[in-house]
């Protein structure tokens, strides 16, 4: 069928679609078939319905490299809108691909769209959405987390992330997660147990006791430290008495504080009864407010919502035990923020107690040896970071993921050694999003 308009200035038809440019009329629309010219007419009169006003969305977020489909509601809704332009404040981060308000994202960084609507009678109407472009594969941008602050954009994204995983229709139409994707929490502050006089943790030098890092060090800047990667997708297997779950496992890219495992450099008791497991999350009669879990929720992490932060069991070896009882000692873990084992980091362990437990798990991520790397600066400028495991003896200590020398190096691929630590280190936690 072609569609024709005796005044086009007036009147516009495009398939159908009628757009009335002008008030007043009659205009006639006509209507031909392209076989055998049959022709059909209406004659369109346009009233004037001034536009009060249009309404978008104030805030938008997204991945470099990704789209956005903005849209504007009109009140009236029958208002005689004749034109709709869309413009972007910053065409290299976010541009405006076409009139139906369809965004490109380019680049990181923050651009305003703003939506110009015009009525018939020259009437002119603006709505604006704040566009944040965010690093690709950032899940905060990946899954359009909305909300006021940063906090309630980390907790938004969680929300999003459960609801993801518990309904696999949602899974055709938005992005996988995928290892190394990413949430920043640029609102946790920690503080932690200072390793030495020489370099202590301090506000002045940015290191990670007082929270997030930006420091340059081997010629690399490191930012956004206290950062959570998603090293793991449905892990944990036989977790429990309902079987399988679908969950990724985050943990933090960075170490975010310093703390020592145990005080007199023991490892009696293991991870079980340490420290450092004491500061990662609350134990009844000792420690309830005030440790790394409540720094979490404070920075958007839902942890009191059970039904989307999941406690995993897991088994960690008791290494202090002497030599004829300490094969069988396991101790049972079901902590919702936790250190992760040997087996879980390496695939394989300095002992083969902790391998015996049908829950652990080896990591996908750190397939990648280099990846284990975590910044923990200390007088000498040593990378390293504990793990739950510990050694054996009683007064040794725990296993800890190590690097001496530039961290340049182990960034290009030299990768991490495993070895032990008898006093304080940086810790990388993780948890469980279900």
């Amino acid at each position: 069928i072609i569609w024709s308009s005796e005044d086009q200035n007036k009147v516009s038809v495009i398939n159908g679609v009628i757009l009335l440019r002008t008030v007043g009329g009659p205009t006639t629309i006509k209507a031909r078939t392209q076989d055998g010219g049959y022709e059909a007419e209406c004659k369109v009169s346009a009233n004037l319905v001034p536009l009060d006003s249009i309404s978008m969305s104030s805030e938008a977020t997204g991945e470099a490299g990704g789209n956005l489909s903005l849209s504007v509601s009109f009140t009236p809704a029958n208002a005689s809108v004749t034109r709709l332009d869309w413009v972007s404040s910053d065409p290299s981060v976010a541009k405006v691909e076409d009139a139906g308000g369809n965004i490109k994202l380019l680049k990181v960084g923050t651009a305003t769209i703003t939506a110009t609507a015009l009525d018939a009678g020259d009437g002119e109407k603006i709505g604006l959405c704040q566009v944040e472009v965010m690093e690709t594969g950032n899940l905060m941008g990946r899954f359009g987390a909305e909300g006021g602050t940063a906090i309630e954009k980390v907790r938004n994204t969680f929300e999003k992330i459960h609801d993801y995983l518990n309904d696999p229709s949602t899974q055709e139409s938005l992005p996988r997660i995928e290892l190394g994707n990413f949430i920043n929490l640029s609102e946790l502050h920690v503080t932690g147990y200072p390793l030495d006089t020489a370099d202590p943790p301090n506000v002045a030098d940015n290191n990670p006791g007082y929270g997030k890092i930006d420091k340059t060090y081997a010629g690399i800047i490191y930012k956004e430290a206290l950062r959570l990667i998603v090293v793991g997708k449905n892990s944990f297997k036989n977790i429990n008495e309902n079987g399988e779950r679908p969950h990724i496992v985050l943990q933090f890219q960075g170490c975010p504080t310093q703390h020592r495992m145990n005080s007199g450099n023991t490892n009696i008791g293991g991870y079980a009864k340490s420290e450092v497991r004491e500061y990662l999350v609350p134990i009844t009669g000792k420690n309830d407010s005030g440790n790394f879990s409540a720094g979490l929720v404070a920075a958007g992490v839902p942890l009191d919502r059970e039904e989307i932060i999941w406690a995993p069991v897991r088994y960690v070896w008791q290494g202090y035990l002497d030599e004829t009882t300490r094969s069988t000692q396991l101790d049972r873990i079901t902590d919702k923020v936790w250190l992760p084992t040997e087996w879980e980091m390496f695939g394989s362990t300095n002992n083969s107690y902790e391998t015996t437990a049908s829950t652990q798990t080896y990591f996908d991520y750190y397939k990648t040896n280099n990846l284990r790397i975590k910044y923990s600066p200390g007088a000498a400028k040593v990378q390293w970071y504990f793990l739950a495991s510990p050694t054996t003896g009683t007064f040794m200590n725990f296993y800890a993921v190590w690097h001496l020398g530039d961290l340049s190096s182990a960034v290009a691929g030299s990768g991490a050694g495993l070895g032990w630590n008898n006093n304080g280190g940086g810790i990388s936690p993780a948890f469980c999003v279900k």
